[in-house]
């Protein structure tokens, strides 16, 4: 069945007493619902419904050309890991990769490594934060108000 986006409706089914107050409440001449097909026939034609499209559109392009990267730059250095250890040292395979396959492991520990420092000096410097503002000292007492009495055990 062919929907019916124009003004004409030779095939409108008729309508009886109860769907005609209905019918009547509608401001277009359009019998559509709305909701039957994502919105009206003016909304599906217009630039906005061109624009929302191509955006989707953009947004599958880049969600598979990212998933297309991982997947590459997984296999690049499984292969490299995994099979150059296999290969003579006269094999022309070897030419694809860069660095010897010591630096297959050394990259990934370098990254782990600076990532790790990385996380432990913020953490470090929101703990030293955090005390300074709550007015802890390093003896794990409260600091004195300027102008404030002396305790008796000072």
């Amino acid at each position: 069945m062919l929907w019916q986006l124009d003004q004409t409706h030779a095939s409108r089914p008729p309508l009886d007493d109860s769907a005609r107050s209905s019918a009547s409440r509608r401001d277009s001449p359009r019998w559509l619902d709305d909701h039957a097909i994502g919105g009206t026939a003016s909304n599906l034609c217009s630039v906005r419904g061109y624009l929302s499209l191509i955006a989707a559109l953009l947004r599958c392009l880049s969600a598979a050309i990212g998933l297309a990267g991982c997947i590459s730059t997984f296999t690049y250095y499984s292969a490299w890991t995994l099979l150059t250890p296999f290969l003579p040292d006269s094999s022309p395979l070897l030419a694809l990769f860069p660095f010897p396959r010591e630096w297959a492991i050394r990259i990934p520990a370098l990254v782990i490594l600076v990532g790790l420092s990385f996380v432990g000096m913020l953490t470090g410097s929101v703990l030293v934060q955090t005390a300074k503002r709550n007015g802890a000292t390093l003896r794990g007492g409260r600091r004195r108000r300027p102008g404030a009495k002396a305790d008796k055990r000072d």
